[in-house]
């Protein structure tokens, strides 16, 4: 004697997630005597989308995704389970701010807008220091100095993917920096000539002195060089006053 047998669902997929153009496959698995039927809907758009127990289909955007929920049913009862699907979109950098140039002292704002699914995480990183400057879209700084320009890039990511895209600050003014003060001779007989040379890197183009104490020697701001020709006897005492020379102000 055979004896009839409540449906029941012994197996569904778990929830499931994809980007658009991927295929997906759900599955539900049911017993019951009689043998029960299975049907597939779409509980967001209350569409049947197939009845049997395993049904494939592309994602073509977001209404893909939704609950979908498994029906099993004979002559002497039903079961219902549902499951997930999650459409989700790859990070994308939109919107970012075109290359800037500023001078030393003012203010620059960088924007960085995004899309994706899950919301994407934006990241702002100085790539010349590897350096992040901000964890939002929009970031705004002081220009120090030169040290402040370079290639600035815009990271975006969330999970399911990422994307860097960058641009650039350049720094068209600023103070001199990395002054040198050199001699073309490391020793030096009486009535002898020797130059001492004073360099800096400085936009616009920097004008140099050279001082000793109260005693300014020279001065020029040809191709940003400065060539002091000190001339005179030089006595016993000419490696102390070539020393002091050196460490004499470059300005």
């Amino acid at each position: 004697m055979l004896y009839a047998a409540l449906p029941r669902i012994n197996y569904l997929d778990p929830s499931l997630y994809g980007k658009r153009g991927d295929s997906i496959t759900l599955r539900c698995y049911a017993s019951g005597y009689p043998a029960p039927r299975v049907a597939w809907t779409h509980q967001d758009t209350k569409r049947t989308i197939t009845n049997s127990s395993v049904t494939s289909f592309k994602i073509t955007g977001k209404e893909s995704g939704g609950k979908y929920c498994c029906h099993v049913s004979n002559d002497f009862g039903n079961e219902t389970n549902c499951t997930s699907l999650e459409v989700i979109v790859l990070p994308r950098v939109k919107n970012l701010t075109f290359h800037l140039s500023g001078k030393q002292g003012e203010s620059i704002t960088l924007r960085c807008n995004a899309s994706g699914d899950p919301a994407p995480r934006i990241t702002w990183i100085h790539k010349d220091t590897n350096r992040t400057i901000a964890n939002s879209s929009v970031t705004s700084f002081n220009i120090t100095g030169k040290a402040s320009g370079g290639k600035y890039c815009c990271h975006v990511s969330n999970g399911f993917g990422e994307e860097t895209n960058c641009t650039s600050v350049k720094v068209t003014e600023y103070q001199p920096i990395n002054a040198k003060l050199t001699s073309d001779m490391k020793f030096a007989t009486a009535n002898k000539t020797f130059e001492v040379f004073c360099n800096a890197d400085a936009s616009p183009p920097a004008n140099y002195s050279i001082k000793q104490g109260n005693i300014t020697m020279g001065g020029s701001h040809k191709d940003e060089k400065l060539a002091t020709l000190i001339e005179g006897i030089i006595n016993k005492g000419y490696r102390q006053r070539r020393t002091e020379y050196l460490k004499s102000d470059c300005l």
